[in-house]
């Protein structure tokens, strides 16, 4: 960084007692992961980043990752991948930046703030435009800095002073447009990428912390009260989804397009792949039909097998047949082709992450089907993009933007008990919902549209897993892919906290158990024996008296939704006759004791609750009167006679007592 030797320190040495090691090193701690930057380039050799303090818009920093204080030091084998590095970042900005001006710089010891080889690479200033040549200060200080913690601590005062609410919007601005333009070009050479635009207080307070707290032993009057006070710890190591206000708003370019020029379009990437479940990077829309552009059409899978003409589903292979795509739905084209048929240099981004349902109506205004299918199934697909999410919840991933359902409109997708909206709207607030009329409008406008990412969902095509056919749940097929144990917590911990409730509720083996019996005696549909209803209740309370558990009998037609999540979220046995009822089992949190019991009409037996139980790494135990069963031991799915009936048989007391043994579990875990 060279603005206050510039300004006022020109052509004096630095004083000879410049020197660092590798544990006091700056570039040397973010590249520890121990300080944050804003990473654009990273190999296992080379780092480049955003220049805290930049010079003009752009400014980036190219550092090798092995400490070497003098670039005369530099070995060969690291030279070149720094120079491979800064041809590169030099090529992004340039396009990024319309801008083919830049200034390379390279100091060694004069005017080297930070011991560590790094080359700046600045954009020129275009004359005449508004950015313009920075303005000039008076100079900072008197002399010259005697040693090299007071050049670097007048030069963070230096730039400090200049970088006023102006200059941190526009960095504001280049950092959306990095992730816009600058990304997709360099991204491609290290998976490990993934910055996240910081607000203009996080860039102001990093600013302060890199210049005055690391180097600086300065009073602490000269960092502004202002920036100091309500701030919020960011880890620079994960991405969260609660982002600030300000963040949500930044401003980004008006010039949504992924452009090609004379070249062809870029390939469309296969993120994660199962039967029915597709992560897409880059995936085209033309009129109406999908374009997988590839020139590895081998790579590809079988589009039956990723999407379909989403028909309702009917039995019979006739009916199977007729759901299978054609050319009029999606195609698998060249990039060669690509170009010929969209007829333009670029493509309008739908940006971020989108959720495309290729479903229609039939199964999606349903509790069950919304979020135990195609909620559950989306989530795990999108999850394996990190697979380890920890207990907490905690995820790199950022939040979706939008869904979008191209064979529905905005009448069906709600349930009757509204569970569906609950669900949405407090997994991911700001989401926005899309339906066939604005799929209809962008086919009409005759334009090529590019998805920036996308999850693609066809119940139909997850229909032809080896999954389905074992468990006939169109969300199994997911779990073919790879996945955190806790995968399934942070959509669980956002529905549950928006209901008021700790997250951390119903953790842990030694907490006073909850079991909760869901009622349907007053449904009027697949009921228990009343006399068999009227037992369990019995035994239900003596366990109540004897163990001192915590009892709810309650009928889930007669509760709110906040009521209901609440319950699930505290249970620890969760009991009742199959059906929609039990779907709230996906709010309980997982432990050893976790457990569902689920009752059947003797002989009768569906995957529906057992799968969703299990995958979410509970317990699951299905009755037949007084028998149970659980996984491995399942039976074979069969829909009996009395099946839906109102006369379904259960031992109240073999409940009971597979309730004591289950809870019991906390001494054995404590042992």
């Amino acid at each position: 960084m060279t603005s206050f030797i510039i300004k006022a320190h020109e052509d004096r040495p630095v004083h000879p007692t410049w020197a660092a090691d590798d544990a006091e090193c700056a570039f040397c701690r973010i590249i520890r992961g121990e300080l944050g930057a804003s990473k654009v380039y990273e190999t296992d050799k080379v780092i480049a980043i955003l220049d805290i303090l930049p010079l003009r818009r752009g400014h980036t920093l190219v550092i090798p990752k092995a400490h070497i204080p003098k670039l005369s030091d530099l070995p060969p084998e690291l030279a070149g991948a720094v120079g491979e590095a800064v041809s590169k970042v030099a090529n992004a900005l340039t396009q990024a930046l319309e801008n083919s001006g830049l200034n390379v710089v390279c100091n060694q010891e004069y005017a080297q703030a930070v011991p560590h080889v790094h080359f700046h690479i600045i954009p020129a200033p275009k004359f005449g435009s508004s950015h313009g040549v920075e303005s000039t200060d008076e100079a900072v200080g008197g002399k010259a800095p005697l040693t090299h913690r007071e050049m670097v601590t007048l030069e963070g005062q230096a730039r400090l002073g200049e970088l006023d609410e102006d200059e941190a919007k526009e960095l504001l601005d280049f950092r959306t447009l990095l992730t816009v333009k600058i990304l997709p070009l360099v991204s491609s050479s290290h998976p490990s990428m993934a910055p996240a635009p910081p607000t203009r207080r996080e860039v102001l307070l990093l600013a302060v912390l890199f210049f005055i707290l690391l180097f600086s032993s300065g009073p602490a009057s000269r960092v502004p009260l202002a920036l100091l006070q309500d701030e919020q710890t960011h880890s620079p190591q994960r991405t969260t989804s609660n982002t600030s206000l300000a963040d949500r708003f930044v401003p980004r370019p008006l010039d949504t397009r992924l452009t090609w020029g004379s070249s062809p379009p870029p390939e469309t990437t296969i993120v994660a792949h199962v039967p029915g479940w597709t992560v897409f990077d880059k995936l085209y829309i033309y009129k109406g039909i999908v374009y997988i552009v590839t020139d590895h059409p081998s790579s590809i899978p079988d589009v039956r097998f990723i999407y379909s003409k989403a028909l309702d589903i009917q039995p019979g292979d006739e009916a199977e047949a007729e759901r299978l795509p054609t050319d009029e739905d999606i195609q698998v084209i060249s990039t060669k082709a690509a170009k010929k048929l969209f007829g333009t240099t670029s493509a309008r981004t739908i940006d971020d992450v989108t959720f495309l349902v290729n479903d229609p109506p039939q199964f999606i205004t349903h509790y069950y089907h919304w979020s135990a299918e195609l909620w559950y199934g989306f989530w795990r697909t999108y999850s394996s993009l990190d697979p380890s999410i920890p207990e907490s919840g905690n995820t790199t991933l950022p939040p979706l933007r939008r869904i979008l359902f191209n064979h529905l409109d905005n009448h069906h997708w709600r349930d009757y008990a509204s569970m569906n909206q609950w669900v949405l709207r407090s997994s991911f607030p700001s989401v926005s919902l899309e339906f066939i009329d604005d799929w209809r409008d962008r086919a009409e406008l005759g334009k090529p549209f590019v998805f920036e990412r996308v999850v693609v969902a066809d119940r139909s095509a997850a229909m032809l897993s080896f999954n389905y056919a074992r468990y006939q749940r169109t969300a199994g097929a997911a779990f073919a892919l790879p996945g955190s144990m806790s995968w399934w917590q942070p959509i669980r911990n956002n529905v549950v906290s928006f209901a008021g409730v700790d997250p951390n509720v119903g953790s842990g083996t030694s907490s006073r158990p909850v079991i909760t019996y869901i009622s349907r005696q007053n449904w009027g549909r697949r009921m228990l024996i009343p006399a068999d209803h009227e037992k369990l209740v019995r035994e239900l309370y003596k366990l109540r008296d004897e163990y001192g558990y915590e009892v709810n009998v309650v009928e889930a037609e007669n509760m709110s939704r906040l009521e209901q999540i609440r319950l699930a979220a505290r249970t620890t046995i969760m009991m009742g006759v199959h059906g929609n009822g039990l779907t709230s089992l996906l709010w309980m949190n997982p432990n050893p004791r976790s457990t569902v019991m689920e009752f059947f009409f003797p002989q009768g037996f569906a995957h529906d609750y057992e799968y969703t139980t299990r995958a979410l790494g509970m317990v699951h135990f299905g009755f037949w009167n007084s028998d149970y069963f659980t996984s491995p031991g399942l039976p074979t799915p069969q829909y009996v006679e009395g099946f839906q009936g109102n006369s379904i048989p259960i031992d109240g007391e073999a409940v009971a007592r597979l309730c004591v043994h289950r809870l019991s579990l906390n001494e054995e875990v404590d042992d």
